[in-house]
């Protein structure tokens, strides 16, 4: 992902600050609200998992295995909802 670990920081801070503004600012919580939120928290997922736990180095099942267990735990949650 990215090359250095500040700017993965504070790419990994920008998100969850815009997170937790789109669900302050809102009255009310709707589906696109909810659906916003979990992909910033997917996509911060897999910033870690690529970037700091170095699985972008592994074979390429375990990259798709992380994704594909990542989005679907984000529809069951949905799902739930």
């Amino acid at each position: 992902m990215f090359k250095r670990p500040f700017t993965t920081l504070i790419i990994l801070l920008i998100l969850t600050i815009s997170a937790a503004l789109a669900s302050s600012f809102s009255e009310k919580l709707t589906i696109p609200i909810i659906l916003f939120v979990m992909l910033l928290s997917v996509s911060k997922v897999l910033i870690v998992v690529f970037s700091f736990m170095e699985l972008r180095h592994a074979h390429a099942f375990w990259k798709f295995a992380i994704v594909i267990t990542s989005f679907g735990i984000m529809a069951g949650i949905l799902l739930l909802y």
